[in-house]
């Protein structure tokens, strides 16, 4: 059976909800809770100034934003009259709650491995936010050599008692120190995505730790 276009009247979220554009809009206007221009949506959003401007005149045509001030001020603001903007709200806060319980689980795991291990990050594709569905969530552990294999072992085990589904895709990596001392050398690439991306879950970032390491933090 051919798909047809559905009624924007009768069924709204199909176009709010519809493009990538609109959608983070959307969830940038609702977690804000205010009013907020054009820039503003941008950073939020993470989308093109043209594509923020496209996607609020679809939601705006929606019913679902109101605007307030003048061409070179203008506002942007969810709805409240709106009977679907209570709810909206909901959905973005929960899907907001839904990756903090995951991380504070993950971050709950990594504090239990004793002794305590001297770093655990995120990193990869969850970590620069550029995830897809399919996608792994790399966790990457840094202990002695001693006990290094042990702390990767337990925090895997650990993960599977996390109270979030998406901690069965955790993926345990490990390194030991020694290997991170070098790694700047020998994996150039790497070493830039680690100082980059990483979500520190205990310990500090990548580029104190190896200060520390080598003896010079200041």
């Amino acid at each position: 059976m051919r798909s047809t276009r559905n009624s924007a009247l009768r069924n709204p979220l199909d176009y709010a909800l519809g493009s990538t554009a609109r959608t983070r809009v959307l969830r940038a206007l609702a977690l804000h809770g205010g009013f907020v221009n054009v820039p503003g949506l941008v950073l939020a959003a993470r989308v093109d100034p043209v594509s923020v401007r496209s996607a609020l005149r679809d939601l705006e045509a929606l019913g679902l934003v109101e605007t307030q001030g003048g061409p070179r001020s203008r506002l942007y603001h969810l709805n409240a009259r709106d009977s679907l903007s209570g709810p909206i709200r909901q959905i973005f806060k929960r899907e907001m709650a839904r990756w903090s319980s995951l991380e504070d689980g993950l971050r709950l795991a990594a504090r239990e491995l004793g002794p305590r291990p001297t770093a655990a990050w995120l990193f990869g594709s969850s970590a620069r936010r550029e995830d897809l569905p399919q996608s792994d969530i790399d966790v990457m552990l840094v202990a002695d050599e001693q006990h290094l294999a042990g702390h990767v072992q337990e925090l895997r085990d650990r993960i599977w008692n996390v109270r979030s589904p998406l901690a069965r895709r955790a993926n345990v990596t490990g390194m030991t120190e020694q290997e991170l001392l070098t790694l700047p050398r020998r994996h150039p690439r790497m070493w830039s995505n680690l100082r980059r991306d990483v979500i520190p879950l205990i310990g500090k970032m990548p580029d104190e730790l190896l200060r520390e390491l080598r003896g010079d933090a200041r």
